[in-house]
């Protein structure tokens, strides 16, 4: 069974997402809006539920007690962003910390010659 976050069988891309391949795993990648309706945002239908759904637990929870968080929250909400997408935003920027924190911590797992 092929992992759901791996790229189609001869397909590579050579974009940001070949260089952070956890921003293909975890849901909150995006697609262009439809012409329809050009503000909207689409999300990846192939990304990983339990991921998303990890990562907006994650955010909400900083929300609610960093005040590091609370502070850029309101700095985008003065600068006219709704709450819907400054959890996006903070998603992408969590899911972006634990995938450079995990590949650190693997980095230094590397058995030295």
């Amino acid at each position: 069974m092929r992992h759901r976050c791996s790229s189609p069988p001869g397909k590579t891309s050579t974009g940001y997402a070949a260089r952070t391949p956890s921003r293909t795993c975890a849901a909150p990648t995006r697609f262009p809006p439809p012409p329809a309706r050009p503000n909207a945002t689409v999300s990846n239908p192939g990304g990983d539920r339990d991921a998303n759904r990890t990562l907006y637990l994650i955010a909400v929870i900083r929300l609610r007690y960093c005040p590091k968080t609370r502070t850029y929250a309101n700095r985008r909400t003065t600068e006219g962003k709704s709450k819907k997408e400054i959890i996006r935003c903070l998603k992408r920027y969590i899911a972006r910390e634990i995938y450079y924190t995990l590949r650190a911590d693997l980095k230094n797992l590397a058995p030295t010659p």
